[in-house]
């Protein structure tokens, strides 16, 4: 209404009263679910802050079509961990003690991804030999450990780009 021009990036809201520029989430989660399907983890963790935040939706759609393509063989259980990393490092153990304990860990970004390196680092759990590690939003510092991060990486330079176009 003040006619200041707005786009919303990466978060949509598909009431389209903004212009709104994001990537394919469900793909993407999609292709990384079905890519660690084919190296064989058949237990899917993902972890989330908000179980209910739009891009969150979408990957968790991605997800569960992966598995259910897979056959129930493989198992995909989503955790949502809110803004407290203590409440994620006590799930994510009660997780990892369970009788089927995930084979892998998605987590939904970078602040998300220290956090589970840290529990696991306090739960003396080795990462990649005991649980892998797979983070969205490519943390700046995901070189930085051993082995590296592996990310999905979002088309950042793209997206921006679309963003300026649209203003």
């Amino acid at each position: 209404d003040s006619g200041i021009p707005v786009v919303v990036v990466d978060r949509p809201t598909g009431d389209y009263a903004f212009d709104e520029v994001t990537f394919d989430n469900r793909g993407a989660m999609f292709e990384a679910v079905s890519g660690l399907i084919g190296l064989g983890h058949k237990r899917i963790l993902f972890v989330v802050k908000e179980r209910l935040l739009s891009i969150t939706v979408q990957r968790s759609e991605g997800l569960r079509r992966a598995a259910d393509r897979a056959g129930p063989a493989v198992t995909a259980t989503i955790l949502e961990c809110g803004d407290d990393q203590p409440t994620l490092a006590t799930r994510l153990g009660a997780e990892l003690k369970a009788p089927r304990p995930p084979s892998v860990i998605i987590v939904s970004n970078s602040t998300i991804a220290a956090w589970t390196l840290r529990a696991l680092h306090g739960l003396g759990v080795s990462c990649p030999e005991e649980v892998s590690l797979i983070a969205f939003d490519e943390p700046e510092w995901a070189d930085l450990v051993t082995p590296p991060l592996s990310v999905v990486r979002q088309p950042t330079r793209e997206i921006a780009r679309m963003a300026w176009a649209c203003l």
